[in-house]
C-alpha cells in the first residue's frame, strides 16, 4: 500500500551525488562567486532537511513530519525563485536579509532582557572587522548590511508595504506570491500553509492521535505519504533546475545521478 511507503535511501544518495557533481563543476571553474556560494549553501540545507525527515521517519517519529516538510517547501521555493530570474540580485538579497534578521533578533533579545546583553570581546570585534572593516559593534555591522540591502530596492511605492528579500521591485507581497511566481499550484499553497500551520503553530495536539489497539501514536496533520510525495517531486525538480542553471542537465554523470533518484522513487515504482 502507498501509505506504507517512505523515502528511500537511493533517492537521497542520488540527490547528494547531484549536489557533489555541481560542487565538482564549480571547483573546475575556479573560486566560486558569491552567488554560487549562496546557491550551494541553500541546496545543502535543503538536502539536510530531507535527510532529517528520512531519519525521523525510520524511527517512526511522524509527529514533526508536516512541520519539517513545510520548512523544506519554503526553502525549495526560495531556491527556485532565485534561479528563475535575476539570480545574482536575488541571491545577494537573500544573503543580506539573512544577515540582517540574525543580528536584529540578537539585538532585540538583548534589549528586552539584560541577561542577554551582547558584549563583544576583542577577538569577536576583530572577526567582525574582517567582514565589515568600519564596524566597531553589532550596530555598525547591522547598519552596513542594511545600507547594502536597501540600495538593491527600486523606489518605494506610495502604498504602505514592507521590504522582502524576494520583492526588490515591490512586486510580490507574500510567500504565496512567490510560490505562484515559480508555478506552484495555488492548491498546494493552501494544502501546506493551511494544514501544516495546524502543526507549526501548535494547534494539532488534540487531533493528531492515531489509536492502534491500546497504542497511541502521535501523527501529523498531513498524511506522511503525501509529505513524501511532495518531497520527492519538489526535490527532483529543484535539483534539475540548479543543474540546468550550471549547464549540467545533459552531463553524463548528472544524468546517472538523476536516474538513481528516479529508480528509488517510491511513487514511480508503485506506478510501474
Amino acid at each position: 500500500m502507498i501509505q506504507d511507503n517512505t523515502l528511500r535511501d537511493g533517492l537521497l544518495d542520488g540527490a547528494e551525488a547531484v549536489y557533489e557533481r555541481i560542487i565538482e563543476h564549480l571547483n573546475e571553474k575556479g573560486p566560486p562567486a558569491h552567488t554560487d556560494t549562496v546557491l550551494m549553501m541553500i541546496t545543502k540545507n535543503l538536502l539536510e532537511r530531507v535527510k532529517t525527515i528520512q531519519i525521523l521517519t525510520k524511527t517512526g517519529r511522524e509527529d514533526s513530519l508536516t512541520i519539517l516538510t513545510r520548512a523544506f517547501l519554503e526553502l525549495q521555493v526560495s531556491l527556485k525563485f532565485i534561479l528563475k530570474d535575476e539570480t545574482d540580485k536575488r541571491a545577494n538579497s537573500y544573503y543580506l536579509n539573512s544577515k540582517i534578521q540574525w543580528v536584529e533578533s540578537l539585538m532585540k533579545m538583548s534589549k528586552n532582557n539584560s541577561r542577554f546583553k551582547l558584549q563583544l570581546n576583542d577577538e569577536e570585534i576583530k572577526a567582525l572587522k574582517k567582514r565589515v572593516p568600519e564596524a566597531n559593534d553589532l550596530k555598525d555591522y547591522l547598519s552596513h548590511y542594511k545600507k547594502e540591502w536597501y540600495k538593491m530596492f527600486a523606489s518605494r511605492p506610495k502604498r504602505k508595504t514592507y521590504r522582502k528579500w524576494y520583492a526588490l521591485n515591490w512586486e510580490y507581497q507574500s510567500f504565496k506570491d512567490m510560490m505562484m511566481a515559480v508555478e506552484i499550484d495555488e492548491s498546494m499553497y493552501h494544502f501546506f500553509y493551511g494544514l501544516t500551520s495546524i502543526d507549526a503553530h501548535g494547534m494539532g495536539a488534540v487531533d493528531n492521535i492515531e489509536i492502534i489497539d491500546t497504542y497511541y501514536k502521535v501523527t501529523g496533520s498531513v498524511p506522511a505519504y503525501l509529505c513524501y510525495a511532495a518531497i520527492e517531486t519538489y526535490l527532483s525538480n529543484t535539483l534539475y533546475a540548479i543543474s540546468q542553471y550550471y549547464g549540467l542537465e545533459e552531463d553524463k554523470l548528472q544524468m546517472t545521478n538523476f536516474k538513481k533518484m528516479a529508480d528509488s522513487s517510491m511513487f514511480l515504482n508503485l506506478i510501474s
